[in-house]
């Protein structure tokens, strides 16, 4: 869903201003002295981090996947550079007449055993088209399929970048809106050393979350 930044700027300062008076440290005290610009450019410069680490910890069905196409003359395949976390790979080949995979990839392996499998001379050890194998390389920018899928349709979690002071709106999930308002806050607070505060709000967040069905 796409977010006005001004709506984001208000419900976090709204969700600090609510839940800094109960912490022991004082925060909204902490608070009186800063200018709203700044602390408008604190929140700008937290939601990014905020909005990557929530999508991190929520349940993917909670979370709108973005879709790539992996083409390569090998079995490697570069991934995109805006990947943040994994879905799938699939093997997609128009009409399915020739699809080597039968089911897609859902993991990522990274260990030496899992690529020296992958090229085992024995059909049943490396990946074939009922257990096909994806291996991250050691820079997390490529991964070796095996067996050579046809076509591969990658779904996966965008990464939000940083959000410039020109940005009016960006796109976040409805789903885990107040849970990134909860992080944002928090991690506003942990800049100006109200460790009380980013506490409480971490746990609002973790609630939110919690409460996300799996």
């Amino acid at each position: 869903m796409d977010r006005s930044i001004s709506d984001i700027l208000r419900d976090v300062r709204l969700v600090i201003d609510e839940n800094t008076d109960n912490t022991a440290s004082g925060s909204r005290l902490a608070l009186t002295d800063v200018d709203t610009l700044d602390l408008d450019a604190a929140i700008r410069g937290r939601l990014a981090d905020a909005v990557n680490a929530v999508r991190l910890a929520a349940p993917m069905r909670a979370l709108s996947c973005k879709t790539a196409t992996l083409t390569s003359l090998t079995s490697n395949y570069t991934l995109p550079t805006d990947m943040l976390r994994f879905g799938a790979i699939h093997d997609s080949q128009s009409g399915g007449t020739a699809m080597k995979w039968k089911r897609p990839v859902t993991e990522l392996h990274t260990d030496a055993e899992t690529l020296g499998m992958m090229f085992s001379e024995f059909e049943e050890v490396r990946g074939n088209s009922s257990r096909p194998v994806a291996v991250l390389n050691a820079a997390g920018d490529s991964v070796l399929l095996m067996p050579k899928p046809t076509t591969a349709r990658l779904s996966y979690i965008g990464r939000m970048e940083a959000v410039g002071e020109g940005t009016e709106s960006v796109e976040i999930e409805e789903t885990i809106y107040r849970a990134v308002v909860c992080k944002t806050a928090a991690l506003v607070m942990s800049g100006y050393k109200a460790a009380d505060a980013m506490q409480l709000l971490n746990a609002l967040c973790m609630e939110q979350l919690g409460a996300m069905p799996q």
